[in-house]
């Protein structure tokens, strides 16, 4: 009984292992089709990877940019300054209460004209046009109850302690989120690099080994299958380290307010 389940198991896994023979075959008939076309075109024979994902030295370098000013840059960031022109707007607001408090001096100014017979130290007289009168008016407005100012005052001192603490509780979430996601891009920076020049190259020569071994009758179809999983698998994670560069990225810049410019591919007819 335990010899059939054995058998079975061993039988299971030897199908397994030919369909991922068939997959990774038909992916290497793609690939010889892909260069072909390429070849025919007249267009270098490159993978979409390398085309359109790689992470080359410029956006490497604007990443670093931006993981060291985190620090420096983060109260200029968009959310980061709107809680800062929160805190100026109530402190404006304040200012213009206080205002209210202090006298007003009021100073009027008449021109004007009086046309007709007009009856002048017992005497009429004609005036027309010509003759205007002048005169200033100078006044002061003192306020009677500070009761209802110094009421407002004090609620607008307690917003603009809210207003404040706000600020500051935004400022350091927002500087943990920036050092969170800076020491993330770093790590995916390192790892998608040391899958580019160190995992890809090593995988690479050990399936095109396992691929010579196979043809050769030196190795078996199973060491074979395991080459190529284990080739994927390194491509996989290589791909998921280069996915994380970008977002990171995208994600830092969007919260130091820095503009995000697309990568396009430029095609040669």
């Amino acid at each position: 009984m335990g010899e059939d389940n054995g058998l079975a198991l061993l039988q299971s896994r030897s199908t397994q292992l030919q369909q991922g023979l068939e997959l990774a075959s038909t992916t290497t008939q793609l690939a010889l089709a892909h260069s072909k076309l390429a070849r025919l075109i007249g267009r270098p024979s490159v993978s979409l990877v390398e085309e359109e994902l790689s992470f080359d030295a410029r956006e490497r370098a604007e990443a670093l940019a931006l993981c060291l000013s985190v620090e420096t840059n983060i109260a200029h960031s968009p959310e980061a300054e709107r809680a800062a022109s929160a805190v100026e707007q109530t402190r404006a607001e304040g200012l213009l209460l206080r205002a209210e408090q202090l006298p007003e001096l009021v100073l009027g100014y008449t021109n004007q004209s009086i046309i007709g017979t007009h009856l002048i130290q017992g005497q009429e007289q004609w005036l027309g046009p010509s003759r205007r009168f002048h005169s200033i008016n100078l006044g002061v407005n003192i306020p009677i109850s500070f009761r209802a100012n110094r009421a407002k005052r004090k609620a607008q001192a307690e917003k603009l302690r809210a207003e404040e603490l706000d600020y500051i509780a935004t400022l350091q979430e927002l500087q943990e989120l920036g050092t969170a996601l800076a020491q993330e891009l770093r790590q995916s920076l390192t790892a998608y690099e040391r899958y580019r020049d160190e995992g890809l190259p090593q995988a690479q020569r050990m399936l095109s080994a396992s691929e010579a071994a196979y043809r050769a009758g030196e190795a078996s179809y199973t060491e074979l299958a395991r080459s190529i999983e284990l080739y994927i698998a390194t491509e996989r994670k290589h791909l998921d380290a280069l996915y994380n560069c970008h977002i990171l990225k995208a994600k830092l810049s969007a919260l130091l307010g820095h503009s995000t410019q697309t990568k396009q591919a430029h095609t040669t007819e």
